[in-house]
C-alpha cells in the first residue's frame, strides 16, 4: 500500500508539472498572440494614415486646381469683354475721330477715277523687265 501511495504521489507530482508546463505554454502562446496582433494592428493603423495623409494631400491640390481655374476663367471673361470692345465698330469710329482726328470724306473731297477695262495686258519680255530692275537701282545711285 505505501509503494502505491508513493507511485500515486510520483504521477501526482508529474500530473501537476506537466499541467504546470501546459499552463507556461498557455500563456506564452497568449503572449505572442497578443503581440502579433499588437503589431498588426500597428502597423495597419500606420497604413492607414498614410492612406489619410495621401488623401488629404490630393484634396488639397484639387483645391488649389479649382482655385486657378477659377481665376483662370475670370481673366478669360475679362479679356472676352474687352475683346468685345475692341470689335465694336462705333468704339473704333470715336478713337479713330477723338485720337487720330480722322473724319468721314466731304462731298468735294471724293474723286472718282474711271477705269478701262479692256483687257489688253502689256506683255514685258525678260529683257525689259531686268532693264526696268537695273535703272531702278542705277537712279539710286
Amino acid at each position: 500500500m505505501i509503494a502505491e501511495k508513493m507511485d500515486y504521489e510520483l504521477m501526482q507530482e508529474t500530473y501537476v508539472e506537466k499541467k504546470e508546463k501546459l499552463v507556461h505554454k498557455k500563456t506564452a502562446i497568449n503572449k505572442t498572440s497578443y503581440i502579433l496582433i499588437s503589431i498588426c494592428f500597428l502597423i495597419s493603423s500606420v497604413f492607414l494614415l498614410q492612406r489619410y495623409s495621401d488623401i488629404q494631400m490630393m484634396r488639397l491640390e484639387i483645391n488649389q486646381l479649382q482655385k486657378q481655374k477659377q481665376e483662370l476663367n475670370r481673366q478669360r471673361d475679362d479679356l472676352s469683354a474687352k475683346l468685345e470692345g475692341l470689335k465694336n465698330n462705333q468704339e473704333i469710329e470715336r478713337e479713330a475721330e477723338d485720337i487720330l482726328g480722322m473724319s468721314y470724306p466731304q462731298k468735294d473731297q471724293i474723286v472718282y477715277i474711271a477705269v478701262d477695262e479692256t483687257n489688253d495686258a502689256v506683255q514685258y519680255s525678260l529683257i525689259d523687265k531686268i532693264k526696268s530692275v537695273l535703272s531702278f537701282f542705277s537712279s539710286l545711285y
